[in-house]
């Protein structure tokens, strides 16, 4: 019974995805080229053709053949975005499956999507409150937003569509990423600056004062640590560092050994600290696990 069950969900999942393609016992030769492009968490991964992995009843991985580009969540419960621009959405009961009447989104950060016409959604409500933003970012129950006027905005905790103002940003066509955390936006821009904008950091007249902590910098993400949060940094030079604690949250304090050759830095889409490590990828497209100075391949 519960063979049919399983079967059942898988046939049922396959076909709501609408994607083309079959299940393999053994991987082609095409798909032994394949390289994993995203993770969202174990078992968890987007890969280079669009199919991607996931968890089905927390303990059965399973291959879903198809179109996604980008993926935002944890092994459990997620979101991602075909390259045509439609949401995708998966969870424990079921694999990623497009959600119907969904089109034009460009970007998609934790459990929100950015529509190419500048609007912002979250659980099929749009944003309040919200237009012409360029770019996103969620984590640690916090949402910011930058407009195309290149206001940085960050979403107050207590009340929801409420935004808080933390700076005009200059040129924001040329930031590249953000990432947010307690209090703190990032900055990456295309240049390889990295500028931080912190709500307890203003000047006397109540003003916030942006920093650049790093430069040459190709992918930046925030995880929490005490007492201060760090900031991943991933150097152009495929060097990975870290912000410091206190006053040297301000620069990169210290090198993660044993990375060398890494383009960007995963955390878990649920992580609350480094206890469990990271994933790096590498320049070749492969993938590590890094934890207390070990690596192991993915």
């Amino acid at each position: 019974m519960r063979r049919t069950w399983y079967v059942l969900v898988l046939f049922s999942m396959l076909a709501g995805l609408g994607f083309a393609g079959t299940m393999h016992g053994v991987a082609s030769a095409e798909e032994s080229k394949l390289q994993i492009s995203d993770i969202a968490g174990r078992n968890t991964y987007l890969m280079s053709d669009g199919s991607m992995w996931s968890l089905i009843d927390g303990r059965h991985a399973i291959r879903t053949p198809g179109k996604v580009a980008a993926i935002s969540g944890y092994e459990y419960r997620g979101i991602g975005m075909t390259q045509d621009g439609r949401l995708v959405k998966w969870d424990i009961g079921k694999g990623p499956e497009v959600v119907p009447g969904t089109s034009g989104v460009k970007q998609i950060a934790g459990s929100y999507w950015l529509k190419s016409d500048g609007t912002v959604w979250f659980e099929a409500q749009k944003a309040n409150n919200l237009s012409g933003i360029l770019l996103i970012a969620d984590a640690d129950q916090e949402f910011a937003a930058l407009s195309s006027n290149g206001e940085l905005l960050l979403e107050d905790n207590y009340k929801k569509d409420q935004f808080k103002k933390l700076g005009i940003v200059e040129n924001p066509v040329g930031v590249k990423s953000m990432t947010v955390h307690s209090g703190r936006v990032a900055l990456l821009r295309d240049n390889g600056d990295v500028v931080v904008y912190e709500t307890s950091n203003f000047d006397d007249n109540g003003r916030i004062t942006p920093v650049t902590v790093a430069q040459n910098a190709a992918h930046i993400v925030y995880v929490s640590n005490e007492p201060t949060d760090l900031l991943i940094v991933t150097l152009q030079d495929g060097t990975v560092w870290t912000t410091g604690v206190y006053k040297d949250r301000w620069k990169l304090k210290e090198q993660v050994a044993g990375l060398s050759g890494i383009v960007r830095t995963s955390i878990y889409g649920n992580a609350k600290d480094l206890s469990e490590g990271f994933y790096a990828q590498r320049a070749d497209g492969s993938w590590i696990h890094h934890m207390n100075g070990q690596n192991k391949s993915v």
